[in-house]
């Protein structure tokens, strides 16, 4: 597909520098109605932009011919205007089916994703409540607070699961030292809870288990970041072109230029402007 269009533009850029130099070879070589008339059928520009006869503009930058031309400065900015986004409106067109599956796919990949997030919160909640009941209330913050962490991993975020994996354990040994290492020993503490957070991985209460819960983590949710990151990626080009589009009048899938001979009898077989289907 991206061969196809890549070849029409080319296919219009061609086009558009052998039309530019093209002389006028009906009507008469001294006028420019010719070029109005197309300048006009294609709703490229204001008619004013357009010399009633051939002239010369040193700021061409695309009809350069060495006599007297119908084209101007601003008839070169209106063509590429049109030209540009004509494009666009190809490239949106030949691409809406794949607009299309990568939208439905990533749609579908979020409200997946939310579900199983929200399903395995409740899981690992309903585990405390059954097994450590005396911790459920506590652990509810840092649970939240993990699945909320890996969400953003799998969704392409700047976090990473062995940050969010020691984050709750740091989080919940607060509640397990009040709760079931010193029960009953004194009320809750902000100054202490945070010393404990902040000593938790030098202490090393768990044991082994949360570097092995973020290596298991990391493996099972890398395939989904990938996925998460894939749509993403495919998606933006579209963002970007939303906001571009071409003018209330379609622009002609075409671009023109005439050049005229003073020189009397001068004629050629290449007309004054050209169409094409891009």
């Amino acid at each position: 597909m991206s061969r196809g269009i890549l070849s029409r533009v080319n296919l219009w850029w061609i086009l558009v520098s052998s039309t530019l130099l093209a002389n006028v070879s009906s009507v008469n070589a001294h006028s420019c109605h010719e070029v109005k008339t197309a300048f006009q059928l294609h709703h490229i520009g204001p008619l004013k932009w357009v010399p009633e006869t051939p002239g010369t503009d040193v700021q061409l930058q695309i009809c350069q011919h060495s006599g007297p031309t119908c084209c101007t400065r601003k008839m070169e900015e209106s063509y590429r205007v049109a030209v540009q986004a004509e494009t666009l409106q190809s490239i949106a067109s030949y691409s809406y089916d794949v607009k299309y599956l990568l939208t439905s796919h990533a749609t579908a990949f979020q409200d997946t994703l939310q579900s199983v997030v929200s399903f395995s919160k409740s899981h690992v909640s309903s585990l405390f409540d059954s097994s450590y009941p005396a911790l459920a209330s506590d652990a509810s913050g840092p649970v939240g607070e993990l699945f909320s962490d890996l969400s953003l991993f799998i969704r392409g975020g700047n976090a990473t699961v062995e940050s969010a994996v020691h984050r709750f354990y740091d989080g919940l040994f607060p509640a397990v030292y009040r709760r079931l290492l010193r029960p009953g020993t004194a009320e809750p503490s902000a100054e202490r809870d945070d010393c404990l957070r902040m000593t938790r991985q030098d202490v090393n209460p768990f044991g082994p288990h949360p570097g092995e819960l973020a290596q298991e983590l990391a493996r099972a949710l890398q395939a989904g970041r990938a996925l998460s990151r894939a749509l993403g990626a495919g998606e933006r080009p579209w963002t970007r072109w939303s906001g571009r589009g071409c003018r209330g009048s379609a622009p002609g899938r075409w671009c023109a230029c005439s050049t005229a001979r003073t020189a009397a009898g001068s004629r050629s077989s290449s007309p004054a402007w050209a169409t094409a289907s891009t």
